[in-house]
């Protein structure tokens, strides 16, 4: 299940301080070590998204516990075979709870930028967001859809990204006896000034 929450420009600091006033402890020492109020919010937030949706899909109301994996990915520790991603932006964070290994990102569509697109897209990709209608969409369909799959393997953005399609048509070299599927959403329709990607992968694996 996916849980969105894209109103952040709503959060005002007087209402940032009750949500951060009902956080746990060592949640509430994290979100106050951010600087600036928008990082604080998203941490939050994020928090707040996992809490709800676990309290929903799994009836569980105590206080969460974290564990993490080698590449510093986060499960947890009391219910290892829940699985969670997290990811946020300048005008949204997104929650994706699984009973699967999943990864989620979510990024607001701005202007193309060809350097970074050079940075991490191939020769061929390049060219199809270069002749697209709309590069900036071509664009972050892209980018989304690669950093999901990175925090679904934990690799992390270390990794080749030119080539990171090539990577995501093969078994990632951990995983084994799944499926493999990645799917998007794209908000743009009401509010063009905070267009968001929001791309999912999850690894089903065989019962």
């Amino acid at each position: 299940m996916i849980y969105l929450f894209d109103q952040l420009e709503s959060i005002t600091d007087e209402y940032l301080e009750k949500i951060i006033r009902v956080l746990p402890l060592e949640r509430r020492k994290k979100v106050r070590a951010f600087k600036f109020s928008i990082d604080q919010i998203q941490s939050a937030i994020g928090y707040m998204l996992l809490l709800y949706g676990l309290r929903l899909e799994y009836g569980i109301f105590e206080e969460l516990a974290f564990s993490y994996g080698k590449n510093g990915k986060p499960y947890l520790k009391n219910y290892p075979n829940i699985y969670f991603n997290i990811s946020h932006c300048k005008v949204g964070v997104v929650c994706a709870i699984s009973d699967n290994e999943v990864g989620i990102d979510i990024e607001k569509v701005e202007a193309f930028d060809l350097e970074l697109g050079k940075y991490c897209c191939s020769p061929e990709e390049l060219d199809r967001i270069l002749s697209s209608n709309s590069p900036e969409a071509e664009f972050y369909s892209l980018w989304t859809k690669k950093e999901s799959f990175l925090k679904l393997t934990g690799e992390g953005l270390n990794t080749d990204l030119k080539g990171l399609f090539n990577q995501m048509e093969e078994v990632p070299h951990f995983l084994s006896g799944g499926t493999f599927s990645s799917h998007q959403i794209k908000e743009d329709v009401f509010q063009p000034h905070k267009a968001y990607m929001i791309s999912i992968c999850t690894w089903e694996t065989d019962k």
